[in-house]
């Protein structure tokens, strides 16, 4: 039994209707103190209010409905235009609620503080620009203790590449096999599919990005 990626789903390929910006959101339990440059994840649920299904899933990259948030100062301005992300889990109904997880990252100045959550239908627009309300989580940020991130007088850490060299960043790239190519490769090694089951219907796990298959595999006789 084993499971593969198959067809890369092509989700919203345009701009949604302007009456499909409307959705409202409801934050789960933030840390009242925070440090500048700490990552705090919020658990954030996501409320459908217009009349069209928010899409998880775009076209490479684009047009899906994603969970963001901005940062501003104690005055209700700007600091940090664009910080986190969170993938929908599913494409949202008119009505549905659905939950997500949001990591933020706190901007490195301390004071107080509000987090304001959003959604952005990518390379389209902030759901907040569109005249959806946004969620705003007031914090405070202070400066953690001298010496608290390093001992006085410790020497810092090598870096792990010298300085100058060049470093290739490790990827990790997905390639699907499409259902009849993987079930004639069964069949030429020797095998037989006794079934080749959706991976969403027997889990019940939507998956926005991929079609996955689950494969049954026995001997060929």
């Amino acid at each position: 039994v084993f499971q593969t990626v198959t067809r890369r789903k092509v989700g919203a390929t345009s701009a949604l209707p302007d009456d499909a910006f409307r959705v409202r959101l409801t934050p789960g339990p933030v840390p009242d103190s925070v440090t500048p440059g700490q990552h705090v994840t919020v658990d954030v649920a996501v409320t459908n209010l217009g009349p069209h299904v928010l899409p998880a899933g775009g076209k490479d990259g684009w047009f899906q409905v994603t969970v963001g948030n901005h940062w501003l100062d104690a005055r209700g301005k700007r600091i940090v235009n664009d910080d986190g992300r969170a993938e929908l889990p599913q494409d949202i109904e008119p009505g549905q609620t659905v939950e997500v997880v949001l990591d933020v990252e706190v901007p490195d100045r301390p004071g107080p503080l509000k987090l304001e959550l959003d959604c952005v239908q990518e390379a389209v627009a902030w759901f907040g620009d569109r005249g959806s309300s946004t969620m705003i989580v007031e914090m405070s940020s202070a400066a953690p203790k001298r010496g608290w991130l390093r001992r006085p007088g410790r020497k810092p850490a090598e870096p792990a590449h010298p300085v100058g060299h060049d470093v290739e960043e490790a990827t990790m790239q997905m390639h699907g096999v499409p259902d009849e190519l993987m079930q004639s490769w069964i069949t030429q090694s020797g095998g037989r599919v006794i079934d080749a089951m959706s991976w969403e219907t027997l889990t019940g796990i939507h998956s926005p990005d991929w079609d996955r298959r689950i494969y049954l595999v026995g001997r060929s006789s």
